[in-house]
């Protein structure tokens, strides 16, 4: 066993203040970590400048507000619109908890859980993304079906009002 009495960077910085091979390499590490702050520091920032320049030329404040609005008028809106958002991200989250926790399981040593918990996620996933597919299939056929329906509806009430308008024209 080695008991050491200093640390590695002691032994890389000279103490005699030479340029030693190592002390330049140490204080090249430092500019180049230097350097790249900087630039992502600047990248950053500009990244922001632009998106807040977007977001004023676009009024997307404005634009959320009246949104926000619209919403607070009618709620069920509101309601149906989380719920849909919900639904839809519903299996994403499911599949990001599996993983989460096939990790944690991974990282403690249950193997044959992992693969387990594994089968059973995506058997989870797979017949909730195919039960979210078939409820928005009949929903819009079901909304389809409204809108010919109702046309077809206004079509003859239509025709009614025509027929009964030339009938009395006649009489």
């Amino acid at each position: 066993m080695v008991i050491r009495h200093g640390s590695d960077v002691e032994d890389d910085i000279s103490t005699d203040g030479q340029n030693t091979p190592s002390r330049r390499n140490h204080q090249s590490n430092e500019e180049l970590a230097r350097y790249m702050f900087e630039r992502v520091s600047l990248y950053i920032n500009l990244i922001c400048t632009i998106a807040n320049d977007l977001i004023i030329r676009y009024r997307v404040k404005e634009i959320i507000g009246s949104i926000y609005d619209g919403l607070k008028k009618y709620p069920l809106l509101a309601v149906g619109i989380a719920a849909i958002l919900f639904i839809a991200t519903l299996p994403f989250m499911m599949f990001i908890f599996f993983t989460l926790a096939t990790a944690i399981m991974t990282f403690t040593g249950f193997v044959l859980i992992e693969g387990t918990l594994i089968t059973i996620a995506s058997m989870m996933l797979v017949g909730l993304l195919v039960c979210v597919f078939v409820l928005l299939t009949f929903v819009g056929l079901i909304f389809l079906a409204g809108y010919f329906g109702l046309s077809k509806m206004y079509d003859y009430f239509d025709r009614f009002n025509a027929y009964n308008t030339r009938n009395l024209n006649l009489h």
